[in-house]
This record gives structure tokens, C-alpha cells and sequence, in this order.
């Protein structure tokens, strides 16, 4: 129930309310009253006039304790009594002070009458009180006392509610208005019978009495009857157009377009948004605000009027970029739909450009908000495009700089690292790693960071920059196996240098690492990486074979793949070329001790009767005469190069058998 008008009843009351200091000390008052009506006789004809003056006396003391905003049982108790002997005194008024004077008749009766309809229903006995004010509702010939008791009536009427009791205190609201004859009085009871008809679902009714309330006898706007009326108004199944054009006149009249605002709020709270919608719509155009915007982005939201939800959103930002800011009503409802827009990204891919600029407009808004983080990943989240991603992150970046905000700094910067290092944006990737070394606490992290740096240099073929990283990461340390960052630079270092030709200088590189006296240790002890420490050594023995391929036909390279071959490395080309060396040097030393080393018979033995090893020679020779039939041409030359030798015994053991051979085949 709306609270009640208050209507100052004094004009039926036989004196006036005590003043302000008076009541405070109305139990004085009282004993002043009653001493003088002790003090006169029982025919004094000031008796009847005393007697009414305490009774308003008791009237006014229970007004002021039950006043009280948290009464006291002692106080209750005194209020009850003072209602009490009011009403005795009144009574005693009505029957001439029990025969001793004339009856009260008339208006004076009547106003006896209500003041004790009044004091019943105080005390509770509301059937004794109804039963008098209806009495006095008939009563014409007194329009006032008929008129508030007409009013009293209602009230009770309407305050229980029911079907029937709202009809009933429709008629007596309609029959006190009949009577009313003062602005303010008039006001209030149009007011309660428009709430009458509002309980009844009469809403045309209702709107029509609420207009009817809504100025004082002043001319002045009655702000429960304005506030009441938009509403009644809101409460309206329509479309709102009818109630913006009644609301605009009275903003317009009073000077306060904000009611056009409380209209369209009065239509939401009561569901119907359309009408919600179109009106906060005409408002937002008269005079944009960012809170509307984002207020109508929400209904577009929820009618799938994307078109509009684009250009309202668009609104706000422009807004924002005037200086406009965000509340936090706005905040809510952005945060809201981001949530609800980010749900729909993969049922509706079309929700996510919305998706993306509501999150542009909450980071602008609302910059130090907690979810300032999780929006920024859903948006991160919602970008296909690595590019764009690389750029707005680069934004938020300077933003947070600007704030100091480092956590979120590096947070932002390690995800721009890796995006651009997944898109292959070399340039950034080292940007931004570079940046991260400042926020560096451990040698680990900054180990790693160096590594990144220039593994992106590497990968943008810049190995002037590249190499001196990855040797400074390779140095070995003093104590402790190499970390994983110094293993992989190495390989890194090594490779640049091959890709140079530079062997000799790969060779070098590795030296450092296989001729250190713990290199079989970690490559023995350490489970993780011996696979890669053990390349270092293949990679040192290539670039060693490299390096002497370049030194082309000297010594050096010949001692170089003899010694391979000898060792079994790199075969079979080591020995291929140590063979090839060998001849175009001349060093039939080396060439005879490759050709053993491969097995080449022929060759060898031609090599060694070339350098004068004849008997090493005939040996050779004799071994493959060694089961094949017996050559007669064959024999002699292996016994020529024996006799050639010095090893004449041996001659003569060959001639010997070929002389039996021949003689035992004739």
C-alpha cells in the first residue's frame, strides 16, 4: 500500500494542537485543565468547554508518545490510557455532562462523534468506529464530518483488500470527493481512489484519477502522485507511445526530462521491453548517455537486433572517446553480456565480432577492473588473426606500462612472444623477449630469455646477432653438467658456423666441449640430453673431415683422412680420400697403408713393387696364387720379385714346385 497523503484535520478539532513546546510538557497542560475544571462549579457553564479542551488534551498526549519510533511498554501503556480517558471525556460531552447541560446537536455532536470513531479505532475496536463514521457518512447537513468520515471508511475499507471491500471504498472515496472542496484534500482523495481502481486492474481508471492528483492547491507537483503515475502508467500492456507523449508534456512542464528516463524504467520493471526499449531509445537520442547505451545494447542482445546492438555499441565507445564514463550498473550489465556473447562463439560464429568490440568497450571503460585479465583472454581467445592479436596486445602492453601494472605486463608480453614466435614474427618475438629480461629473478629465467632472443635471430637469419648468444649460453660451467639452454646453443653455434664453411672454427667450438675431462661423464651420466652431447663429437670429427677437404691437396688433409681411415671414421670416404691424396702426393707410404687398410690386393702389391718392396710384394702375389691353377707366368714373377728381394731361398722353393708341376702334367 502507498503510503497516505496526510490531511491536517485541525478545523474539526475544538481547540488547536498544543504548540511544540507545550507538548513536551503536556502532562503539565493536563493538570492545568483539570485543576480549573476541578475549580469551577458543576453549573458552570465553562464545564462543558473545559471538559472538550482535556479531551483533545489526552488526544494530543497519546499522539506524542505514540509517536515514539520504538515505544516502551510503560509507554503504550500510557498511551492506551490517555486515548482511554478522551474517550470517557467525550462521552461525558455527549450526554451534556450525564444531563446537567443541553445536549450537543449538530456539527458540534457530529465532530464529538468522529474524534471518538477516531479514538476507537486507535485502541482497536474498529467495529464501534466503522459503525459511527458510517452513521456520519449519511450525515449531509454536516459535509465536512461527512466528508472525513466518508474517508475514514475507505481507507479501512481498502486497507483489507478485498474484492468487495475495494468496490465498497470506491464508493465512499467517490462520495467524499463529492464533498471536497479544498485543493489538497481533493488531490488526496483522487490519489486513494486511484489506487483503488489500480488493485481492481483498472488501470485506465487509475491513470486517469492519478493525473487528477498530481498538483496541490500551490500548483505544485505532488512527487508520490508523479512517481505513482509513471507506474501505473509502466504497468501498461502497450507500447509505450501514448504514456511518452503524456510524460513528456509534464517533463517538459516541470522542466525534468529525467521523468522520460523513470518512464521507460517503469516499463522494464514491469517486463514489458519493447515498450522499455522504444522509450529509453527516444531518450538516448535526445540526449545520449553511455549507461543507455549499454542498457539498450542488452535488449538488443535479447531481441537478436544485431544491427542495432552494433550502432548502440558504437554509440557508447564514441561516447567514451568524448570523456563519458562508465557506472557501475553499466559495469554489470557489460560484464554480463560478454559472458553471454563469449557462451555463443562456437554455436554462432557471428557473435563474435559483438563479442570482441563489447570487450573493447569494457578494457576502455573499466581499465582496472579485476577482469580487466579475463577479458583480454577471451578476446585473445575469439581472434583468429595472429596479426591483429600481435597489435592490440601491443596496446595493452603501453597500457600497463603506463599503469605499472608489471605483472600483467609480463603476463601480456610472454603471450605476444608466443603468438608472434608461432606466426613467425621474428622481429617481435625478439622485441618482446628482450623486453622480459628486465623483469629476469633467476639466472635460469634469464638464460632462457637470452636463448629465445637468439633463437629468433637464428630464425631470421641473422647469425651475426645469433652467434655471440648462443657461444656466451655454450660456455661450460665451472662445477655442475651444462643446462639445457648451453646444450641446445651449442648445436645452434655449430650450425652457423657449418652453414659459413667455417669448419675449422666448428671445429674449435666443439673442441671446448669433447676436450673438457668431464664431456664422457655428462655423456655417460646425463639421461636427458647424452643423445645431443654425443652429436658434439660427430659434429667436432665432420667438421675436422670438412676442414681438411678444404685445405684441398696438401699434407695436412692427407694426414688428416688417413687418420680417419686408419680409425674407422667417416668410412668410406675418408679412406677414398686418403687413396686419391695419397697418389696425387706421391706418398706411396700412405697409399700402401690405405690399401692394406682396404683390402686392395692388386693395388698393393703393383704400389709396393713400385716403391721397391719386393719381397712384401712377392709375398702378396704368392698368397693369391694361393688356390687357382698353377701359373706358369704367374710363378715367375712372384720368383723374380723374390730373387729382386734378396730372398733366393724362397726363388728356389717357387721354381722347384713349378718344376715338378710341369713335369708331372708333361
Amino acid at each position: 500500500m502507498t503510503k497516505r497523503f496526510f490531511i491536517p484535520l485541525a478545523y474539526i478539532l475544538f481547540c488547536l494542537p498544543p504548540a511544540r513546546a507545550a507538548l513536551a510538557n503536556n502532562a503539565a497542560y493536563i493538570r492545568d485543565v483539570e485543576g480549573l475544571l476541578n475549580s469551577v462549579g458543576t453549573r458552570d457553564s465553562s464545564r462543558p468547554q473545559l471538559t472538550l479542551k482535556l479531551a483533545d488534551a489526552f488526544i494530543n498526549e497519546a499522539l506524542t508518545l505514540s509517536s515514539e519510533p520504538t515505544p516502551s511498554a510503560q509507554t503504550i501503556a500510557r498511551t492506551k490510557t490517555a486515548r482511554r480517558r478522551a474517550v470517557q471525556l467525550y462521552q461525558d460531552s455527549l450526554t451534556g455532562l450525564k444531563g446537567q447541560f443541553r445536549k450537543p446537536s449538530g456539527n458540534a455532536r457530529g465532530k464529538i462523534q468522529f474524534q471518538l470513531a477516531r479514538l476507537y479505532a486507535d485502541l482497536g475496536e474498529n467495529q464501534t468506529a466503522e459503525s459511527i463514521w458510517k452513521d456520519l457518512a449519511s450525515e449531509v447537513s454536516m459535509p465536512e464530518v461527512q466528508r472525513e468520515s466518508a474517508l475514514r471508511l475507505a481507507e479501512v475499507l481498502e486497507n483489507r483488500g478485498g474484492a468487495g471491500e475495494l468496490k465498497e471504498a470506491e464508493g465512499y472515496y467517490k462520495r467524499a470527493l463529492t464533498l471536497c472542496s479544498n485543493q489538497d484534500v481533493c488531490s488526496y482523495i483522487h490519489y486513494r481512489l486511484a489506487w483503488v481502481f489500480q488493485r481492481q486492474e483498472h488501470a485506465k481508471d487509475a491513470i486517469q484519477e492519478m493525473n487528477q492528483a498530481l498538483w496541490d492547491s500551490k500548483g505544485q507537483i505532488r512527487e508520490e502522485a508523479l512517481r505513482d503515475l509513471i507506474g501505473f502508467l509502466g504497468g501498461q500492456p502497450d507500447d509505450g507511445k501514448d504514456s511518452l507523449d503524456q510524460i513528456e508534456k509534464l517533463s517538459g512542464k516541470l522542466k525534468r526530462p529525467v521523468l522520460i528516463g523513470e518512464l521507460s524504467g517503469s516499463y522494464f520493471s514491469h517486463g514489458n521491453r519493447h515498450a522499455g526499449v522504444y522509450i529509453l531509445d527516444v531518450v538516448n537520442r535526445k540526449s545520449p548517455s553511455l549507461k543507455s547505451y549499454v542498457r539498450l545494447m542488452e535488449e538488443d542482445y535479447g531481441f537478436r537486433d544485431w544491427d542495432k546492438f552494433a550502432t548502440d555499441i558504437d554509440g557508447a565507445m564514441d561516447l567514451h572517446d568524448k570523456g563519458d564514463a562508465g557506472d557501475l550498473d553499466s559495469e554489470k550489465i557489460l560484464r554480463r553480456l560478454t559472458v553471454q556473447l563469449d557462451g555463443e562463439r562456437v554455436s554462432s560464429p557471428k557473435s563474435i565480432a559483438h563479442f570482441k568490440k563489447a570487450v573493447m568497450l569494457y578494457l576502455a571503460l573499466y581499465p582496472t577492473r579485476n577482469e580487466r585479465g579475463q577479458m583480454i583472454d577471451g578476446w585473445i581467445a575469439a581472434t583468429s588473426e595472429s596479426a591483429e592479436k600481435i597489435d592490440q596486445l601491443k596496446i595493452w602492453i603501453a597500457e600497463d606500462v603506463q599503469a605499472k601494472r608489471q605483472a600483467e605486463e609480463v603476463r601480456l608480453r610472454k603471450i605476444r612472444a608466443s603468438l608472434a614466435q608461432t606466426s613467425r614474427d621474428l622481429k617481435v618475438v625478439i622485441e618482446e623477449m628482450t623486453a622480459l629480461q628486465t623483469f629476469t629473478q633467476t639466472s635460469a629465467q634469464t638464460r632462457e630469455g637470452l636463448y629465445q632472443i637468439g633463437f629468433a635471430h637464428y630464425q631470421n637469419e641473422d647469425s651475426a646477432k645469433a652467434l655471440p648468444i648462443f657461444v656466451e649460453l655454450a660456455l661450460l660451467p665451472k662445477s655442475g653438467a651444462p643446462d639445457k639452454w648451453s646444450i641446445q646453443s651449442e648445436h645452434l653455434a655449430l650450425d652457423i658456423l657449418a652453414n659459413k664453411k667455417d669448419f675449422a672454427a666448428v671445429q674449435k667450438q666443439a673442441h671446448l666441449w669433447t676436450a673438457d675431462p668431464r664431456y664422457a661423464g655428462w655423456v655417460r651420466d646425463t639421461q636427458e640430453h647424452w643423445e645431443e652431447l654425443a652429436a658434439i663429437r660427430k659434429v667436432e670429427t665432420s667438421a675436422r673431415f670438412e676442414a681438411a677437404t678444404q685445405l684441398g691437396n696438401k699434407p695436412e688433409a692427407l694426414t688428416v683422412f688417413a687418420e680417419d681411415c686408419e680409425a674407422n671414421v667417416l668410412l668410406p670416404q675418408s679412406c677414398a680420400n686418403a687413396k686419391v691424396l695419397a697418389v696425387k702426393l706421391g706418398d706411396q707410404k700412405t697409399l700402401i697403408a690405405i690399401l692394406k687398410k682396404l683390402g686392395k690386393k692388386d693395388e698393393l702389391a703393383a704400389e709396393l713393387e713400385a716403391s721397391a718392396e719386393f719381397s712384401e710384394a712377392a709375398t702378396l702375389l704368392e698368397r693369391n696364387l694361393a688356390g687357382h691353377p698353377v701359373s706358369t707366368r704367374d710363378t715367375l714373377k712372384v720368383a723374380l720379385l723374390y730373387e729382386l728381394g734378396g730372398s733366393k731361398v724362397t726363388r728356389d722353393r717357387l721354381l722347384h714346385a713349378l718344376v715338378t708341376h710341369l713335369m708331372a702334367s708333361k
